[in-house]
């Protein structure tokens, strides 16, 4: 019983650990780009563009051209 508790009074302070306050002029440093989920679409479609005109070619993205990215 005794270690029951423990374990269970071990895992409240573990949850609680967790939560921090922000200040609101703090809140822009924590916001990150990766946390929008329209962004990774956009992010993908740069990326790929980024890795097809390095490679000089494209692989199967639908993509056409060469590496010189004037397409």
């Amino acid at each position: 019983m005794r270690r029951g508790l423990l374990i269970l009074l071990l895992a409240l302070l573990g949850l609680e650990s967790g939560c921090a306050t922000v200040a609101p002029y703090q809140r822009e440093f924590l916001a990150d780009r990766i946390m929008d989920p329209a962004a990774s679409a956009r992010e993908r479609a740069i990326e790929r563009h980024w890795v097809d005109t390095r490679e000089g070619a494209s692989g199967g993205a639908l993509g056409a051209g060469g590496g010189c990215a004037c397409n």
